[in-house]
């Protein structure tokens, strides 16, 4: 097979894991700097370059590197919610909700 590149992001922090939704158009990304991104997937499968970030998801201040995720995907209407569960270096669990505006 031949692999096409279509789009390339530096985030800013090294990637530890990273959740795609098929039937979605964002990309989660958990980083050794403890935050989450959610970056949105546009036209043609081009990267938006302004992921939103989540700082210290598995912490109050300092939150340690995320190192696994996942991500379920509910939607009512006009709303989008997304409930994310996330490990972090340390051995913490975190499980939160992110509503898209």
């Amino acid at each position: 097979g031949t692999m096409y590149p279509v789009s390339k992001l530096n985030i800013g922090s090294p990637v530890r894991c990273l959740d795609v939704k098929g039937d979605t158009s964002e990309i989660f990304v958990g980083c050794a700097d403890g935050g989450l991104r959610m970056v949105n997937i546009g036209n043609d499968a081009h990267f938006d370059h302004e992921p939103q970030v989540f700082k210290s998801v598995n912490g109050d201040v300092d939150s340690p590197a995320l190192t696994s995720l996942s991500v379920l995907r509910t939607s009512s209407g006009a709303r989008t919610v997304y409930t994310v569960s996330s490990g972090a270096q340390d051995g913490t669990v975190a499980l939160y909700l992110i509503e898209k505006l």
